[in-house]
């Protein structure tokens, strides 16, 4: 049911001139979210300006306050206005981090990764990306990894196979910053592993067919 109304609401999008750009994100040609591009996939350190938003620098994501009228004050008295600060992220937290939030834009490539990290994403994560490959959600090639149709459809469950094993259970996180400060990845981690995922030594062969009914 749900897969069907999500469909549905593309297709209406789609008719009204919206693309999908990114994974669950749409807008018209020359709309599409800047400040996600680069904070997700050029992966840059990002200013974000108002109540509510987040910015990244060096492996910190800061939030600012997200009521309007106690921001305006805090403004106009000169107030900090940064309410929270994660923990600097390690170069792995990071990696992963990029892999999770890339993969809204369907694909990474092989090249980009290792400018950017100086590492093979094969040799970090060859194991996971092989596994995801079998069951039909990922697809590899020479020179990058890219989404498949049904690993469109069940993208949530791709990049939480790239989710930290430290901030899995971590309800901590529901009442103060992590490395995400993303709500649904602090919803998810909050659980176990198994609550989402199952059992990481369960495989499926051959691949999953994705269901078009």
């Amino acid at each position: 049911m749900v897969k069907a109304m999500y469909g549905e609401a593309k297709e209406i999008a789609e008719a009204m001139g919206y693309k999908m750009y990114m994974v669950d994100h749409f807008a018209k040609e020359g709309f599409e979210n800047k400040y996600n591009y680069y904070n997700w996939k050029e992966y840059i350190d990002t200013l974000a300006i108002g109540p509510a938003s987040y910015s990244y620098f060096d492996g910190y994501r800061l939030g600012t306050e997200s009521d309007i009228d106690r921001y305006i004050e805090r403004v106009n008295a000169n107030d900090f206005l940064i309410s929270s600060v994660t923990d600097k992220m390690d170069g792995r937290v990071q990696r992963e981090r990029y892999i999770i939030f890339g993969f809204l834009y369907y694909e990474i490539e092989f090249s980009f990764y290792m400018k950017k990290f100086g590492t093979s994403i094969m040799d970090d994560f060859g194991d996971t990306i092989a596994r995801l490959e079998r069951k039909g959600l990922l697809e590899v090639s020479d020179d990058r990894i890219r989404l498949t149709d049904l690993g469109i459809a069940w993208h949530t469950n791709v990049i939480l196979e790239f989710f930290n094993e430290k901030f899995w259970e971590d309800t901590d996180s529901l009442t103060q910053p992590n490395w995400s400060l993303n709500g649904v990845m602090v919803e998810a981690g909050a659980h176990s592993r198994e609550h989402w995922l199952g059992d990481p030594a369960i495989d499926f062969f051959p691949a999953i067919e994705a269901n078009n009914d």
